[in-house]
C-alpha cells in the first residue's frame, strides 16, 4: 500500500478508539462522556479492537461474536489484556502499545464517583471497577437485539 506525500495513516489505536467511541455513541448515546460506563466501555473495547481484531479505516468491527465470546468473563478479558500488553502483536507500533498501556492503567485504578448513569446499577468503589464495568458494558454494546446469547 502506497502513502501519498504528506498524507499519514491513522495509528492503530486512534483506530481502534474510534470505533469503541462510534459504536458506543451510536448504542448508548445518553451516556456522558466522563461517566465510568462510558470511559470503561471505551477502553475496554479500544484495547480488544487493537489487540484482536483491528478496525477497518473506516471502523468498522467485522466479528462481534468473536469479540463477545472474548469479553463474556471480566477477569479472563483482564488476563488476556495483560498478556497483550506484555507481548504485542508485531504490527503493533511502540506508541499504540503506550496508549493501551495508558488504558488499561485507568481501567485498573479506576473508582466510581457513586451509582451509574442509568440509575439500574450500583457498583463497588473497590479501586480497579473499571475493568469489570467495562467488560460488562462492552460486550452489552456488542449484542445485536434479538441476539440470542451462547450457552
Amino acid at each position: 500500500m502506497s502513502r501519498e506525500r504528506g498524507a499519514k495513516l491513522e495509528s492503530a489505536w486512534k483506530r481502534a478508539q474510534r470505533a469503541a467511541h462510534t459504536l458506543i455513541s451510536e448504542r448508548r448515546p445518553q451516556w456522558h462522556p466522563h461517566s465510568l460506563e462510558f470511559r470503561s466501555a471505551h477502553d475496554v473495547l479500544a484495547i480488544t479492537l487493537m489487540y484482536h481484531e483491528l478496525p477497518s479505516a473506516e471502523g468498522e468491527v467485522q466479528s462481534a461474536l468473536t469479540l463477545l465470546a472474548l469479553l463474556s468473563h471480566d477477569v479472563e478479558w483482564a488476563l488476556w489484556c495483560r498478556w497483550q500488553l506484555v507481548s504485542p502483536r508485531p504490527e503493533v507500533t511502540p506508541e499504540d502499545a503506550y496508549m493501551a498501556r495508558r488504558a488499561w492503567r485507568r481501567l485498573s485504578n479506576s473508582t466510581p464517583f457513586g451509582g451509574s448513569v442509568e440509575g439500574e446499577r450500583e457498583y463497588s468503589s473497590r479501586r480497579g471497577v473499571g475493568v469489570a464495568v467495562g467488560v460488562f458494558e462492552a460486550a452489552a454494546l456488542l449484542k445485536v437485539p434479538g441476539q440470542r446469547p451462547r450457552s
